[in-house]
């Protein structure tokens, strides 16, 4: 919030309270490095991205294509 309060922007920014506005990421880590993943991503108060929920979407789909390579290779 230092940095806001010194731009004169801290009533809008700065920190995470309500009726700011705040776009944040969670980090698992040091955000500057290059191991580091980024687990939630929140856009005006709506969560846009979830690593846990991104990870059950990918095996949902995988085991839909499994599926129906299956059902197209059964057709042959």
């Amino acid at each position: 919030i230092s940095t806001a309060k010194l731009l004169g922007v801290d009533h809008r920014v700065g920190s995470l309270e309500n009726g700011k506005d705040a776009d944040f990421v969670i980090w698992n880590g040091d955000p500057l490095s290059t191991l580091t993943k980024a687990e939630q991503t929140w856009i005006d108060g709506r969560k846009y991205f979830d690593l846990d929920e991104d990870r059950e979407l990918r095996t949902t789909v995988e085991e839909e294509r499994a599926q129906l390579i299956r059902l197209i290779m059964e057709e042959k």
